[in-house]
């Protein structure tokens, strides 16, 4: 079996169920996954997660996995997509605890060893890359295949494989330097194939087979949240299947009591048509207009909490500016300092600047400018925040527009974006107005509440820290992250007080039920009951 290719062993893995085929697998690749998982989360106990989710999903998904699929850049690929859920995870709970606070000058060091200088961008590095180029490097320097070998793992000469791989290498030096990370391709290309892999900790390729190999439920944080990242399509389709698979024993009862006045209340519903018609009119505009001063309650609230923080951040900016030439005062020159450092990073990032960023006002990036700046995740946190601010005066004006058009169209919900620029107060600039656009709600759950129609932004800047508004019937307007984490990390609770509670032996059985008497919060027993609900269907 060490000799059979990789996908051999998948489809042995996928036939027969060979846990011996599996665990090969796992030994060829689990320091790759853990190596990448590592630069992606920076920690160990993240990485170790992540590896074992993209092993798990691995084993979920090998029945469909095509003969021509190369099993290194999926891994390499799949690896990425689950840490960067893993970040939305920890990036949703920092914000809730995160103060805006003031601090010194950014001072970055220099680092003299070049992969120490490569190793945090490296992962994004190669995510901008194509996929062709990806699976040739990794194959190249993670996976330490030789030009030949890798040329005839893809199929294509080797001299192309050469040329290919000069020119991904190329890219990525680019990359780098737009960085301010100055080294050659062949210096790259020597750190990372000396450095890229890492030995995964000890015992994990064992956790990993026996986690993968135990039961269909899966135990970790990084899993979880990778489903959702990757196959969004599924997870609506189960809350679906879960839904209804609760209300099935309710739904037996009412039947048999429904069938023995079915006959009646279809007469009563015939007589009584046109009268249901009228309420379900009257109950319409009723429903309209709750919603309506429930968004315009919201809207005052902000304003209020804006107008109370407009004045201390006025009255910071005055005393900053009559602090000016004090020596001492150096608060006022390192809040601008941050404000003009985050417009270069913006300028510097590609596709980070959007249009709806000239709406800012000033104290919207002194706002911005107050959060922590200490690493790079802080600066992609800060680009998204004035982002959020900004895009929130664009959500607010489509609203009013929205509302215009509802009286003027008898409550028909517009089909295309352009139909409402003569409904806006004041006019709405072109290159804004193509950044959104009227979607369906059924593919979005997390908006339902604003009605079938919405409109939303047509892609983010940042799909990890980018937030995602709706405007919909009644001029609601919500923000959410394009990835909701939140029953991850209340699983991922219950799992870790099982293991204390255990003497720090692992859940591998695969049975729910067996971690309801460690969900202590309603939350946590809700998130157990959805997930024991969608392995019994």
């Amino acid at each position: 079996m060490p000799d059979a290719n990789d996908m051999d062993l998948v489809r042995e893995f996928a036939r027969n169920h060979s846990e011996a085929a599996f665990t090969e697998l796992v030994r060829r690749h689990v320091n790759l996954v853990y190596s990448i998982a590592r630069r992606c989360t920076g920690s160990d106990s993240d990485a170790k997660d992540v590896t074992q989710a993209v092993f798990v999903i691995l084993a979920r998904k090998a029945a469909g996995l095509r003969a021509r699929t190369m099993l290194t850049g999926w891994l390499a690929e799949t690896t990425r997509f689950t840490a960067a859920c893993m970040l939305r995870t920890h990036a949703r709970r920092h914000a809730r605890e995160q103060e805006a606070y003031m601090q010194s000058i950014l001072t970055d060091a220099a680092p003299a060893d070049a992969w120490t200088r490569l190793a945090p961008h490296l992962e994004a590095g190669m995510a901008q890359l194509g996929e062709r180029d990806r699976t040739l490097l990794t194959l190249r320097f993670y996976a330490n295949k030789s030009g030949p070998e890798a040329a005839a793992l893809l199929g294509i000469q080797e001299a192309a494989a050469h040329k290919r791989t000069a020119r991904a290498l190329e890219k990525l030096r680019k990359f780098f330097s737009q960085r301010g990370i100055e080294l050659s391709a062949a210096t790259i290309a020597a750190a990372v194939a000396a450095n890229s892999v890492q030995a995964a900790p000890a015992g994990l390729a064992a956790a990993i087979t026996a986690a993968a190999l135990s039961g269909t439920a899966i135990t970790t944080t990084a899993y979880l949240a990778a489903t959702k990242a990757i196959a969004m399509t599924t997870i609506q389709k189960i809350a679906v299947t879960a839904a209804l698979a609760v209300s099935v024993g309710v739904g037996i009862y009412q039947a048999k009591e429904a069938a023995k006045a079915r006959a009646d209340a279809q007469t009563l519903q015939q007589q009584q048509a046109p009268l249901a018609e009228l309420i379900r009119q009257m109950q319409a505009e009723r429903d309209k207009a709750t919603n309506m001063l429930a968004w315009r309650d919201d809207e005052l609230a902000k304003s209020k909490a804006n107008n109370n923080e407009l004045l201390r951040l006025r009255g910071e900016i005055t005393q900053l500016k009559a602090n000016e030439n004090n020596a001492s005062d150096q608060a006022a020159t390192i809040l601008l300092g941050k404000v003009n450092k985050i417009k270069q990073r913006i300028e510097a990032t590609p596709g980070a600047k959007i249009p709806e960023l000239h709406l800012a006002t000033e104290e919207d990036w002194l706002q911005t400018a107050a959060k922590r700046l200490d690493s790079n995740i802080d600066y992609r946190r800060a680009m998204a925040h004035i982002r959020t601010l900004a895009k929130d005066k664009v959500a607010s004006e489509f609203g009013k527009a929205l509302n215009n058009y509802f009286q003027e169209n008898k409550n028909q919900f517009p089909t295309d974006i352009t139909q409402l620029k003569p409904f806006f107060k004041s006019p709405m600039d072109d290159a804004i107005l193509q950044g959104w656009e009227i979607k369906s709600t059924d593919n979005f759950p997390l908006f339902k509440n604003v009605g079938k129609l919405m409109i939303t932004e047509n892609g983010a800047a940042d799909f990890v820290f980018d937030s995602r508004h709706a405007v919909g019937d009644g001029w609601q307007s919500q923000k959410h992250l394009d990835c909701d984490p939140e029953q991850v990390s209340l699983f991922s609770t219950v799992v870790r007080a099982y293991e204390a509670a255990n003497n720090g032996a692992k859940w591998n059985s695969g049975i729910t039920s067996e971690l309801l008497p460690y969900a202590k919060t309603p939350e946590q027993q809700n998130a157990i009951q959805n997930l024991m609900t969608s392995q019994s269907d």
